[in-house]
């Protein structure tokens, strides 16, 4: 989900925006501090985002919250609430960009290529990989107008580090890699519990992945690509092929369940990117 909102409610203030992008709702905004005198919730209730009173503004399991304290009309801070696929790590952008960086080592990424991965903002990308690359996990090349980041292979935190991202956040890292090569996938998605951890729900680990393939692919190929990628990430990969009329139609008890569950889109051009 993506919504804008101004700052600042009378004219004599400097309008201040903020666009912040997440993959579905719920999603809470939630004022703080000197926010609370100047924050005018209207233009945010009115794209159906929830905006809790400042009492019941706390972090809690089951809805996104947003986090923002705000010094006269500059931002000082945004802040989202911790990772459900894993408490090591600040946030689902960080442990997202993470693990394109560490899990593609053959491979260099653009700071745009990784926000549109982690489906956060340039701006949060770009302290993000600052970050890394200060602390020598990734290695930066000037291109053109854009910056080359890639994996720092001799660091000693690579491997550990490494492991750790392939089972939280490296599904969507490394599944389009296989499944890039199957022809007759028109879209593909992560469903049950990886999805929903990545969509902050609460609960255990998750142990195997389910995929769903919307299309017409082999299915022998489409089977033999989830067991490679199942190698590739340690767990077993479960596929479930929809016919694009299926998916659409969502007639089935299945389908219908499905759509209203978390998903989580598979970009499988990322792998030829």
């Amino acid at each position: 989900m993506t919504f804008e909102t101004v700052f600042g409610d009378t004219p004599a203030r400097r309008a201040t925006s903020l666009t912040v992008a997440r993959n579905s709702p719920p999603f809470e905004f939630c004022p703080v501090g000197s926010m609370l005198r100047e924050f005018a919730p209207t233009p945010l209730r009115r794209q159906g985002v929830r905006v809790p009173q400042a009492a019941h503004c706390r972090p809690g399991s089951g809805t996104r919250r947003l986090f923002i304290q705000i010094t006269g009309n500059i931002i000082a801070y945004v802040n989202t609430q911790a990772s459900a696929l894993s408490p090591l790590f600040r946030s689902d952008a960080q442990g997202e960009i993470l693990a394109r960086i560490f899990l593609n080592p053959d491979r260099s990424f653009t700071v745009a290529e990784l926000a549109r991965a982690a489906g956060t903002p340039y701006a949060s990308a770009h302290r993000e990989v600052a970050r890394i690359v200060k602390m020598g996990l990734a290695k930066s090349e000037k291109r053109g107008q854009s910056l080359d980041i890639r994996v720092s292979t001799d660091s000693p935190l690579y491997r550990p580090l490494a492991e750790i991202l392939r089972f939280t956040y490296g599904p969507p890292a490394i599944l389009p890699r296989f499944l890039a090569q199957v022809q007759g996938i028109d879209e593909a998605y992560i469903y049950g519990s990886w999805a929903a951890r990545r969509e902050g729900e609460q609960g255990s680990a998750p142990n195997d992945l389910d995929v769903l393939l919307v299309g017409n692919p082999p299915r022998a190929e489409a089977y033999d690509s989830a067991q490679r990628a199942g190698s590739a990430l340690g767990r077993e990969v479960n596929v479930r092929i929809l016919s694009p009329a299926t998916w659409a139609a969502a007639n089935d008890p299945f389908t219908k369940t499905l759509k209203k569950r978390p998903l989580v889109k598979l970009e499988l051009k990322e792998s030829v990117e």
